[in-house]
């Protein structure tokens, strides 16, 4: 259930930032990858750690470039 709304989530978001706004876009894709991979990864750490490491990684940068990008009028 979560990892289809977080890939609707990453497509609404990679949409809304190629077309409108890329702040509102990169948080969209942000939240997206995180409905997809936590829960996957949850209590498992049976798995590589650079599994885990990457999509977290990925989520603080999507949330930094929204933050640092300056707000378009």
């Amino acid at each position: 259930m979560f990892a289809r709304i977080g890939y609707l989530a990453a497509i609404v978001g990679v949409l809304v930032g190629a077309i409108a706004q890329v702040r509102v876009g990169a948080l969209l894709i942000a939240i997206g990858l995180a409905l997809v991979s936590i829960p996957k990864f949850k209590g498992n750490w049976s798995v590589r750690r650079i599994d885990t490491l990457i999509p977290a990684a990925l989520i603080v940068a999507l949330i930094t470039i929204a933050i640092a990008l300056p707000r378009g009028r």
